[in-house]
């Protein structure tokens, strides 16, 4: 970060040029782990559970996207984003919430994974 403070002062490089800089080299060293959800931590719903649980979520905890299952955790049929929620339920409260699902992709991360190299996979 030296190096990049010295740029910045001998005036080669704006302050907030130096800011971006500085947070993609510590960005670099962010593992996996530091920014995992524990999977007891993740809101969910099944998909039995419909909109009514959906809403709750959203209402509530503000979230923009969320995972949905079936039967259990490990069985992630896809996610919902909160404003194709809204825009469906405000037309119809009683719409299938499959219509609305988009597909995610499920990936083994080993935890010591740096979290750029898995991101940069996309």
């Amino acid at each position: 970060m030296l190096m990049v403070d010295e740029v910045e002062t001998g005036g080669f490089i704006k302050k907030a040029d130096s800011l971006r800089i500085k947070s993609a080299i510590e960005f670099s060293d962010i593992r996996v782990r530091e920014i995992m959800t524990p999977r007891v931590d993740i809101e969910a719903i099944d998909i039995s559970e419909g909109n009514k649980a959906a809403l709750a979520i959203f209402s509530t905890k503000g979230f923009s996207r969320l995972p949905v299952f079936k039967d259990d955790y490990s069985e992630i049929v896809g996610a919902v984003h909160a404003r194709d929620f809204y825009a469906s339920y405000l037309k119809d409260p009683d719409f299938d919430l499959k219509t609305i699902l988009k597909p995610v992709v499920l990936s083994i991360l080993r935890q010591n994974w740096p979290c750029h190299s898995k991101l940069a996979e996309g």
